[in-house]
């Protein structure tokens, strides 16, 4: 691929060229005229790496795992980064005493954080950091966390999390930004949040109304407020207008300290109960009143630490999965599962249970590929699953003359019908099912709806997927209902798009009563964006049953 050379950065006296990556969005990479010294300031790993031109192996890799290489230019050293040129760009401008580039994109900010970081490029990093801070405001909190979780940002996910607390964390609120969200992102903000609001509930409910006297200096007459601001459940030395503040902060869904509220509660309690001293409230006494509500609220939640996410751990070594794959005979081949468990099974039987396994046996070898250790086992060429070793189990008795191991919970099941669905093992899938509705287990049900919902949205069971959505149409669907299988969804199979809702005419002349028509609404939000037309039609015919019903 051909590079061309960029503006900003061509010193005919530069020593070093930097190129971008050969997945360049421009198609060309970009060669990057730079000084060594300059590059050894700012980052000790790009020094020890400049130092050993054979010594790339700390370096970021790019998406199709490519390692940073050296090569020549004009007699120049050239070490190709696995970074684009826009990107590379920017983080020159960082170390350079050039203006500091101004980002005005939140994935543009983390993005640029998270390279600096990988370089090793520290101070950068900081200020592209306190750019991504800058952009992160209550109304783009849960964007920013989702963004910041994506690229490995724990500092500014915990900051972004925070700011969430600001808001009411509602699906409705959050679907637009669900689509690139995990299930343990999800999870992990949905437990800060939880208790963040439990800490700062119970900070906010042991305020010592007397001290807090003291400090904002606000009492009309030693030790009390006039009988008329006090007449309800307040305690004496609170007046009620800010007692029931704090009450409704406590049973709010964020954490906002708005001033602007408090001050215009205490107005509409002087002109209700006719209170002279609260009509001429000092300023001053309940800006006070209002720091002291949010410090207490900052130091309960600075004693919350968001999950940090878990770096990279290599695979444990493999090993074989035990009776009655372990025996080793001629005409065998391993299945290695994904978490690392070999399975020794006949290549006849794969064969004749499955077309896929069968063509794949089939296809001629290639003598002059290289072999990789790993590609053998026990001499038995080595098959790498993207299944784990229980579905694996699941999957060889049934197509095997041995004792059936059947799941016992749609959750496990559902990896087991995507398998067998998969490598065109149909006739067992039937057998499965058959076996598992005379047992009474592992079946979709209301109690487990949602969470059979996301296991099948998750292996693309389009069926079994309408089952469980249509099994969730009486429950309340929200983030709470969903606590305890959050981490089974994938963002995408949350929200629907808002731009599709139309397309579902849910009313469409329809005779149903209201709770049962925003259930209908918020199904069709829950899965739209997956099931489009088979889903509409389905869903068309769930009205008119609920309305012949009603």
């Amino acid at each position: 691929m051909a590079s061309i050379c960029d503006q900003d950065f061509s010193d005919g006296d530069a020593d070093l060229v930097l190129r971008s990556s050969s997945v360049d969005p421009s198609h060309v990479q970009i060669d990057f005229r730079v000084h060594r010294i300059v590059i050894s300031k700012a980052s000790q790993l790009l020094k020890d790496v400049l130092s050993n031109s054979n010594s790339t192996a700390f370096l970021p890799r790019a998406v199709h795992d490519a390692q940073p290489q050296w090569t020549k230019l004009d007699d120049v050293d050239v070490l190709v980064l696995a970074d684009t040129s826009d990107t590379i760009r920017l983080l020159l401008k960082a170390i350079y005493p050039v203006p500091f580039p101004c980002i005005d994109s939140l994935e543009e900010a983390a993005r640029l954080t998270s390279s600096a970081r990988a370089y090793g490029l520290g101070s950068a990093a900081e200020r592209f950091s306190d750019q991504f801070k800058r952009l992160t405001t209550s109304e783009t909190a849960f964007r920013s966390y989702i963004i910041a979780r994506r690229q490995g940002l724990n500092h500014e996910a915990e900051y972004a999390a925070q700011k969430s607390l600001l808001v009411d964390m509602s699906i409705d609120n959050c679907i637009d930004d669900l689509l690139h969200a995990t299930g343990q992102d999800l999870k992990d903000l949905y437990d800060y949040r939880k208790t963040c609001f439990s800490n700062a509930r119970q900070a906010l409910q042991a305020i010592d109304y007397a001290q807090l006297e003291k400090t904002c200096q606000w009492a009309a007459e030693e030790g009390s407020f006039p009988h008329m601001c006090n007449k309800r459940k307040s305690p004496r030395y609170s007046p009620t207008w800010f007692f029931e503040y704090v009450q409704s902060l406590i049973n709010s869904s964020s954490l906002a300290v708005e001033f602007e509220v408090l001050r215009t509660l205490m107005r509409k309690h002087a002109i209700k109960d006719s209170c002279d001293f609260c009509s001429t409230f000092p300023f001053r006494s309940l800006q006070r009143a209002s720091t002291h509500i949010r410090d207490r609220i900052d130091q309960s939640v600075s004693k919350v630490a968001l999950r940090v996410l878990p770096g990279y751990e290599p695979p444990p070594a493999p090993k074989k999965f035990g009776l009655p794959f372990d025996t080793i005979k001629s005409d065998m081949i391993v299945l290695r599962s994904r978490d690392q468990l070999d399975f020794f099974v006949l290549r006849d039987v794969l064969a004749m249970a499955s077309p896929i396994f069968d063509d794949m046996f089939r296809l001629p070898q290639n003598d002059n590929v290289d072999i990789h250790p790993d590609d053998f086992v026990d001499g038995k060429p080595c098959v790498r699953m993207t299944e784990d070793a229980a579905t694996l189990n699941c999957l060889l008795t049934l197509i095997l003359p041995l004792p059936f191991s059947l799941p016992m919970t749609y959750a496990e099941a559902a990896p087991l019908y995507a398998a067998l669905q998969k490598f065109q093992i149909t006739s067992r899938e039937s057998v499965l099912r058959t076996l598992l509705q005379a047992e009474r287990r592992a079946l979709i049900t209301q109690a487990n709806a949602f969470g059979a919902f996301a296991a099948a949205h998750r292996h693309r069971l389009r069926d079994d997927a309408l089952k469980a959505a249509y099994a969730t149409l009486p429950l309340t669907f929200t983030f709470e209902s969903i606590a305890d299988v959050l981490e089974s969804f994938s963002g995408a199979a949350i929200p629907d798009s808002k731009r599709r809702v139309n397309r579902f005419s849910l009313w469409n002349g329809a005779v149903v009563d209201k709770p049962l028509l925003h259930v209908h609404y918020r199904l069709a939000r829950f899965y739209l964006c997956t099931f489009d037309s088979f889903v509409h039609r389905r869903h068309q015919q769930a009205i008119e049953d609920a309305s012949r019903a009603c």
